[in-house]
């Protein structure tokens, strides 16, 4: 990536490499959205402090919860209403370093 903060590049060409940037990163919020969605399991994406940022279709069906009732709530207080004998699986903390939002699968019992 070119450093935008480089004092010798003029003004215009700054922002146009920081609307590329920017440009570039929507796309990537994008096809991450897109894939989340199109996966066949049941999928939740949790904030780092561990509330429902979005979830799959798939989870919404085999749950049979709706956005409203997911979306920004703790995941241990939906677990325990609603999925209480469904645990929940996370990788390693050394995987999950630095990231903004997080992946958590639902294993069944």
């Amino acid at each position: 990536m070119e450093d935008a903060a480089s004092p010798s590049r003029p003004v215009h060409e700054e922002l146009a490499a920081l609307r590329r940037q920017v440009a570039d990163l929507q796309a990537a919020q994008e096809m991450a959205a897109q894939i989340v969605e199109t996966v066949r399991e049941p999928l939740l994406v949790l904030t780092p402090d561990f509330r429902v940022q979005s979830a799959n279709p798939a989870f919404y069906q085999m749950f049979q919860v709706t956005p409203a009732e997911t979306v920004g709530q703790p995941i241990y207080s939906i677990q325990e209403k609603d999925f209480p004998n469904t645990k929940v699986k996370q990788p390693g903390p050394s995987r999950l370093a630095g990231c903004r939002a997080r992946v958590f699968l639902p294993v069944y019992e």
